[in-house]
């Protein structure tokens, strides 16, 4: 079966150009800057956005929804017990 899939290289369809090293050069330069340009905005976009991804934002959601929940309970408690709320300090 290896012997049936021999391609001929030098046939007359065009796989005989052998294209010189710089070309080879420059073709690479071309894919690593379209590779480049593809992945940079979502690195930019990660770098500049690291506290969501780090979790300081949920930690600070965390803290937020905590604080309302004091907050909560003590109004709570207050009401039941003078049925009014003292906000003057």
């Amino acid at each position: 079966m290896a012997e049936a899939i021999n391609y001929n290289i030098k046939s007359s369809f065009g796989f005989n150009v052998i294209s010189p090293n710089r070309t080879t050069k420059e073709a690479g330069k071309v894919v690593e800057g379209a590779i480049g340009s593809l992945w940079e905005p979502v690195l930019q976009y990660l770098e500049n956005h690291d506290d969501v991804f780090s979790g300081a934002v949920a930690e600070k959601i965390a803290k937020t929804d905590f604080q309302a929940l004091q907050l909560g309970a003590m109004l709570n408690a207050e009401d039941k017990n003078n049925h009014a709320f003292d906000i003057s300090g």
